[in-house]
């Protein structure tokens, strides 16, 4: 999706967390939005101006635009953490 310029928003759990850091070793935890956005972005090797199409929500962050129901969006996937979800 970022790669065809479409915004994504990601909200990660603290368990999901720490998947990603165990299984991927990705250290996205910390920071801002915008430093964890870069982080994923460097992760997957994506081109950096791609970055602020990324927000990075943790997920007790109720301000988070896609919290509201009023938030618009093309779509949503929900990703359970494990198998056991």
């Amino acid at each position: 999706l970022l790669l065809l310029d479409i915004p994504v928003s990601l909200i990660l759990t603290e368990k999901s967390f720490q998947v990603v850091l165990e299984e991927l070793d990705l250290k996205v935890g910390g920071g801002d939005s915008i430093q964890k956005s870069q982080r994923v972005i460097e992760y997957l090797k994506l081109p950096m101006e791609k970055a602020p199409l990324l927000q990075v929500y943790g997920n007790h962050q109720l301000d988070a635009p896609p919290s509201s129901g009023t938030h618009m969006t093309a779509g949503m996937v929900i990703i359970p953490c494990s198998m056991g979800t």
